[in-house]
């Protein structure tokens, strides 16, 4: 069985308890209705499973694709930038130092963010977005 739901479900929770305002996703926002100004996705899965050996858990090695967003509606870019790129320290901040030390996810050895990233603007005539994209690489068996 994969640890990637519990890891995924673990990682909502701890951006919730450590972000109180912002609102936390599991998945792709979809129909999810957004109601604060600042967003925490936790997305998407890449990753490869190695085979078990002498009846062994496999070993997985994959990457969750977490997005943090903010809007700012009467402002300017560099300060919807500004709050995303602020929003993007404390995630990395939380994952790097979850309470307890762990995600306390039964075969989970690793969850630290990778180094590539992207930001991603987006202007409109009501509000100044920006979003950054990033990688949490998980090790488990």
């Amino acid at each position: 069985m994969s640890t990637v739901p519990a890891v995924k479900a673990a990682l909502v929770s701890l951006f919730t308890a450590a972000l109180p305002t912002a609102q936390v996703i599991y998945g792709p926002r979809g129909n999810v209705t957004i109601t604060e100004d600042s967003v925490v996705e936790v997305g998407g899965v890449v990753g490869e499973v190695d085979a078990a050996s002498m009846n062994l858990r496999e070993h997985e090695d994959y990457v969750i694709e977490v997005t943090v967003s903010a809007s700012i509606s009467s402002g300017t870019q560099q300060a919807a930038t500004e709050a995303a790129d602020a929003l993007w320290v404390a995630v990395k901040a939380t994952i790097r130092n979850p309470p307890g030390g762990s995600l306390s996810v039964s075969g989970v050895s690793s969850v630290q963010p990778i180094g590539e990233f992207e930001f991603t603007e987006t202007p409109s005539s009501n509000d100044r977005n920006t979003a950054i994209r990033f990688g949490v690489r998980v090790q488990a068996q």
